[in-house]
This record gives C-alpha cells, structure tokens and sequence, in this order.
C-alpha cells in the first residue's frame, strides 16, 4: 500500500467594482462617445472628422497600454 502526502492552498480573489468602473468603464465610454460625434459633423470637413477619429484611437490604444 501506498501513502501519499497532500497538501491544500485556496486562494481567494476580490474584485474592486468601483475601481474598474472608474478606471477603465468611463473613460472607455466616453471616449466612444467622442467617436460618436463624428456622426453629427459636417460632411464638408473632412480635417476635423479625421482628427477626431485619430484622436480616439490614439485615446484607446494610450488606454489599455
């Protein structure tokens, strides 16, 4: 017969709701908001569509870095 010899760990994890929320919910929906206005831009201006566009994808890369 044989005897084995075991061990136990538990780990226990927490999330923090509020710090999620604030660090990465918000400004994510914000900054899909502020792409969203290029909808309600003038058709006529393509420099300040493009410049908005940029901005938000260098605001979500910049984000999640």
């Amino acid at each position: 017969m044989h005897v084995f010899t075991t061990g136990e760990i538990r780990f226990t994890l927490v999330r923090r709701l509020r710090y999620h929320l604030l660090q990465t919910y918000m400004p994510s929906f914000f900054i899909v908001f502020m792409a969203w206005i290029n909808f309600w831009l003038d058709m006529d201006s393509p420099p300040a569509r493009v410049s908005l566009g940029v901005t938000t994808v260098l605001t979500m890369i910049t984000q999640v870095i």
